[in-house]
């Protein structure tokens, strides 16, 4: 598993009931590539947007199954 991919793992399964968003990583970091990634090899993630003070939207991801 790609270093990327394991970072984003990582934070799902340390921030567990609070979830991720692009907040949580570096800039640059493509955080919506790495889910789709994830739910490709088997993770099942469940993401919701949220609406932050300034109006803006984004969205946040959580791990709710690891593949068997």
């Amino acid at each position: 598993m790609k270093a990327s991919l394991e970072k984003v793992l990582n934070k799902l399964r340390t921030k567990k009931r609070k979830g991720v968003s692009f907040d949580d990583f570096h800039a640059g970091h493509s955080l919506a590539k790495r889910i789709c990634e994830l739910k490709d090899i088997g993770f099942e993630i469940y993401s919701q947007y949220e609406v932050l003070p300034t109006g803006c939207r984004r969205k946040r991801y959580w791990l709710m199954k690891e593949p068997a």
